[in-house]
């Protein structure tokens, strides 16, 4: 193994230029200039090799750097995938807590209008006239006339007691409606929210 495979180039410059000095000062300028254009050669590879070391180192750098970003955008894409995660299935809990909520209202509101609303009719004053005909008719012993007279009392308290019936689930249902106009505004306004905060989730993501 020769001493010029593992001695440092620079080392190796100094050894050449030293050698030329003394070729110089002995009057060896052929060897003189054979030490020199050596010399330069040795720069010439010394400045290539410098100049692919630092291509390398920079390289080396730049592969790193650029791992280093990729994984910071990993860990990065991942957070925020776990936060706008958390955050809708909070989001859907809050949902699924209103609908509970307004499904109770619902109930509540329809006994408690049961309970207001009046479950008997109060009958008209032609209907209770025709009652005391027929009571009349029938103390009198005018079985025949008392009989068409009662039988015009059911129609009509028949009638009464439709419309009654039909007015007060009219009057249920409009106040059950307005309920749920109501819940449906609250619904919505909750549903905003969770838009912008999604929005302004992604708009500090970007």
């Amino acid at each position: 193994m020769t001493t010029l495979a593992v001695t440092p180039p620079e080392e190796f410059i100094e050894i050449l230029e030293e050698h030329c000095k003394q070729c110089e000062a002995n009057g060896k300028y052929v060897e003189a200039e054979m030490a020199k254009n050596r010399i330069k050669e040795l720069k010439e590879q010394k400045k290539f090799m410098d100049l692919k070391d630092l291509e390398d180192r920079q390289r080396d750098e730049n592969n790193e750097l650029e791992e280093t970003h990729i994984l910071e955008f990993n860990n990065f894409n991942q957070e925020w995938d776990k936060r706008m995660n958390e955050f809708q299935v909070h989001s859907s809990q809050l949902i699924k807590a209103l609908e509970d909520k307004h499904i109770a209202q619902h109930e509540d509101y329809r006994v408690q209008l049961e309970e207001k609303l009046p479950i008997k009719f109060k009958p008209s004053p032609e209907l209770l006239n025709l009652k005391r005909i027929q009571v009349n008719l029938a103390k009198q012993k005018e079985y025949k006339e008392a009989h068409e007279v009662q039988v015009r009392a059911q129609k009509l308290e028949k009638v009464e007691l439709d419309k009654f019936n039909q007015d007060r689930q009219i009057k249920m249902d409009n106040a059950l409606e307005k309920l749920f106009q109501a819940q449906e505004k609250e619904m919505e306004a909750l549903r905003k929210r969770i838009i912008a905060g999604e929005n302004e989730q992604k708009k500090q993501r970007a």
